[in-house]
């Protein structure tokens, strides 16, 4: 993102608009390989503010709620094609999104929200609101933007590892094919450390993750 923004004053050797062209954004498959692992993070939580919720941990709900909220906000980032800052920015950035107009006002109530039920009926319209939108981007067939039960038990939820799977079936080549089965998508997707994603030289590290 560093090198993509920001102005430009100078540019004497005529060299760093060439690069900001080259790094505006990711290819489109490795973009579908991102959107794919991300809706997979969702899937893999969305039920379990209702799960804590009805165990009365009112407190775990919450967290995962709020987890949930970042999944996303970040999604958001990778729906609209723009590349997500360090926590420091993110919500600044996040607030310049076309969605935000939408989903800041949604976020606020989830987090506000004292019991579960009510967390999870607003969390269902922030569902509801990126369902719509993956819609609009025509990645895939039409999917179900309605939440509904999760397998025939009491919580609400997105069904998000359909639209992972879908988004997979658009991927054209093999290398990143191969690499989107893992659903773990990028280093930034599964590593929450700055020590690491900021350093060029501990992600090459990683490389045998994906092998």
């Amino acid at each position: 993102m560093s090198i993509t923004a920001g102005k430009v004053f100078y540019d004497g050797l005529d060299e760093l608009e060439k690069l900001r062209e080259k790094f505006s954004y990711y290819p489109r498959d490795i973009w579908l390989c991102l959107l794919s692992a991300q809706w997979m993070k969702i899937s893999q939580e969305e039920a379990f503010v209702g799960r804590c919720g009805d165990m009365g941990d009112e407190t775990g709900s919450r967290i995962i709620a709020n987890r949930i909220i970042r999944f996303l906000m970040e999604l958001c980032f990778l729906m609209e094609r723009k590349y997500a800052p360090y926590n420091k920015w993110f919500g600044t950035a996040f607030s310049k999104l076309e969605l935000a107009r939408e989903l800041t006002p949604i976020i606020k109530q989830i987090q506000s929200a004292v019991i579960w039920k009510e967390r999870e009926q607003y969390l269902s319209q922030a569902y509801e609101v990126v369902a719509k939108k993956h819609n609009s981007l025509n990645i895939t067939a039409p999917l179900d933007t309605k939440v509904t039960l999760y397998y025939g038990r009491p919580y609400l939820v997105i069904h998000a590892g359909h639209f992972a799977e879908e988004i997979k079936k658009a991927i054209t080549d093999k290398e990143v094919k191969k690499i989107s089965e893992k659903n773990i998508g990028s280093v930034g997707q599964f590593i929450d450390s700055t020590d690491v994603i900021s350093h060029a030289d501990l992600c090459k590290k990683l490389k045998v993750v994906y092998k």
